[in-house]
């Protein structure tokens, strides 16, 4: 017996618009009939997320023209991306006449594949003006202003931040904030190296519980004086060849409760561990670890 889309219910039919995109459902039930546009219409009202990832230039032109404009209001979640499946997105979403500001309910904010300095400084002017924003990620782009970091530790509200940015095939660190900010709970993505401080980011963020952080064999790492009791998870690859930093580091996180280590070049025995577990992380529940270590033949 077939089955006709038309047959089924408008709650069932709001089901599956959950588990498609955006662009999917305008391509797949926009214009059929009156009643599928106002489904259509009622729809992005209320799920108030466009993700345009993946759309191609005609979608994200139809999206724009049709729905964009008196939806801005209410999108609280937006992604936006550069990359080989959607070149110049982002530089269309501003050839359009958009721009951040567009959005004042905007809670979260995902850029992926930005490498223009250009479309950079715009974000950039548009960020202080997101004073809702909570959720800032930057995937896969090439920046590494200082200003730029300091306004995303201006914003009022942000509590997660993500950054992962190349040069190349290089992932690259983002500069130590200069301002503080007393929201940000969630880092993800940032190097304790030459031109990086930990001690500095984690000085600038007395709030931070959620950490991802790469130490590098050039890291100035130098023993904490204070412990750091507001960091409950931590998610850490280390590169260095001695142990004793990683120590230094871990002995100032007493409440930490989930730790994730990835270690390059250092093979430690389990006693090791169960040592520095028992002595300086007594509130730990879940350990990942992984070891990269060579072995070599008498």
């Amino acid at each position: 017996m077939s089955m006709y889309l038309e047959l089924l219910p408008n709650e069932l039919l709001f089901n599956i618009f959950q588990y498609l995109s955006t662009p999917d459902v305008l391509r797949i039930f926009c214009q059929l009939n009156r009643r599928f546009d106002k489904l259509v219409d009622k729809h992005l009202y209320t799920c108030k997320y466009i993700d345009l990832q993946t759309t191609s230039k005609f979608n994200f032109d139809l999206i724009w023209e049709q729905y964009l404009s008196p939806l801005a209001g209410k999108i609280t979640s937006l992604s936006l991306s550069n990359d080989v499946n959607t070149p110049d997105q982002v530089d269309q979403f501003y050839a359009h006449g958009f721009t951040l500001r567009h959005f004042p309910q905007l809670q979260s904010l995902a850029l992926f594949h930005i490498h223009s300095k250009e479309i950079i400084d715009k974000i950039a002017n548009d960020l202080p003006h997101l004073t809702t924003l909570t959720h800032l990620t930057f995937e896969k782009s090439i920046f590494n202003y200082q200003y730029m970091i300091n306004i995303i530790w201006t914003l009022s509200n942000l509590v997660y931040f993500r950054f992962n940015t190349y040069s190349g095939s290089e992932q690259q660190a983002f500069h130590t904030p200069r301002v503080t900010s007393s929201t940000i709970k969630s880092i993800h993505g940032f190097f304790d190296e030459r031109d990086t401080n930990i001690i500095a980011l984690l000085r600038h963020t007395p709030q931070i519980r959620c950490l991802s952080l790469t130490i590098h064999a050039c890291s100035f790492l130098t023993d904490l004086s204070t412990n750091i009791t507001s960091i409950t998870k931590l998610d850490l690859l280390f590169t260095k060849p001695a142990f004793s930093p990683l120590v230094d580091f871990l002995r100032r996180t007493p409440n930490l409760t989930y730790l994730k280590l990835d270690m390059v070049y250092n093979g430690i025995h389990a006693q090791v561990w169960e040592r520095l577990i028992q002595k300086y992380l007594p509130n730990l529940k879940t350990l990942h670890f992984k070891m990269n270590f060579t072995i070599v033949k008498a």
